[in-house]
């Protein structure tokens, strides 16, 4: 019997994201996977990358692999403002696109890289992977069975307390797009909007700051110049959708807050409300609070690598919960008014 060739898989980008979430990622699917191909700036880290993996062949430029390489699909783990030009390059070779968030630089760009996978037959999805989580998926399904009524608000929170980054891109508006929003509020708010179907925004009032970025310091994640600091370091939003649904969304990188992290949702329905931490489905029933049993079959999944699992099953045809190219185009141009109203 005849093995079943290996998807051919390239990697642009060599950082972090890409050593420790997509190459693994791919090396333990369940098909065999070939990450054949690795494009970097940076020598150094790209020569690093590609012995540390057995990766064959190495390149500068997206065009020149492109060009040489016959790929499957291709994941991109670029800095924010480089997305757009990699994943419209590797759609127009033909290849399936995975791109780590945010989207894009912009909802011009997030839109046109849409229209491109659908223009080329291709998927283009984006690395969220707090969709795999156990909780969420039994969430979704009973949202979407109507156990909870219709959900009306929801409260999304991604907090640290002292959480800048010390090391990367992270402060740099010119290259990220923004701060706490674009890095870590999005997890958070792709979450709201896929439990609720991502209904279309009808209107957003939102505040951003940069106090405590601004001064500089150590915290849990190293040091940052304040002297460099320009994105925003709190993002506070409250949405409007069609369908009388509401969302409020508080992130930051840094705020005097108690909790050293905190990761929440909040659903409010018309016949029970929903915690997703810790993960409860309750109800008042005379004034009796009461709980939903639900049993999480699922445990200590790594979601990064689940999330790399899952879009190579969208590539062979299966429907998977993923972000997919027009959901990422309409989270970006969100994000995008969040900004524009802050």
């Amino acid at each position: 019997m005849n093995s079943k060739p290996a998807f051919k898989v390239g990697i642009i980008g060599a950082g972090n994201i890409a050593q420790t979430a997509h190459i693994p990622g791919y090396l333990n699917y369940g098909q065999p996977v070939m990450v054949e191909a690795l494009c970097s700036r940076s020598p150094e880290r790209m020569q690093d990358a590609a012995d540390k993996f057995a990766i064959p062949h190495t390149f500068h430029s997206i065009d020149e692999m492109l060009s040489r390489c016959r790929l499957y699909a291709v994941s991109v783990c670029t800095p924010n403002a480089q997305h757009y030009e990699a994943v419209m390059k590797a759609l127009d070779a033909g290849c399936h696109v995975f791109c780590e968030k945010p989207p894009a630089f912009t909802a011009r760009q997030a839109a046109a890289m849409a229209d491109k996978a659908k223009e080329k037959g291709r998927v283009l999805a984006y690395n969220l992977p707090q969709r795999q989580m156990p909780e969420i998926k039994v969430l979704k399904a009973l949202v979407d069975a109507g156990e909870l009524g219709k959900v009306y608000h929801i409260k999304a929170s991604f907090l640290r307390r002292r959480g800048i980054p010390g090391w990367g891109s992270f402060t740099n508006k010119e290259i990220q797009g923004g701060g706490a929003l674009i890095d870590i509020g999005i997890h958070i708010l792709d979450l709201a909007l896929h439990l609720c179907g991502y209904p279309a925004l009808k209107n957003a009032l939102a505040s951003t700051y940069d106090h405590l970025g601004k001064k500089g310091g150590k915290g849990d994640l190293g040091s940052w110049d304040g002297n460099t600091f320009t994105v925003e370091d709190a993002c506070f939003a409250h949405l409007n959708f069609h369908g009388g649904i509401s969302l409020t969304l508080e992130t930051s990188f840094a705020l005097n807050t108690e909790p050293i992290r905190t990761f929440n949702l909040e659903l409010f329905a018309t016949t029970a409300g929903a915690t997703l931490s810790p993960f409860h489905v309750f109800t008042v029933d005379e004034g009796e609070l009461t709980y939903k049993k639900i049993e999480l079959r699922e445990s200590g999944v790594d979601l990064q690598h689940q999330s790399v699992h899952r879009f190579l099953d969208a590539c062979q045809g299966t429907v998977v919960n993923l972000c997919t190219a027009a959901e990422g185009a309409a989270l970006q141009e969100i994000i995008e008014e969040i900004y524009s109203r802050s």
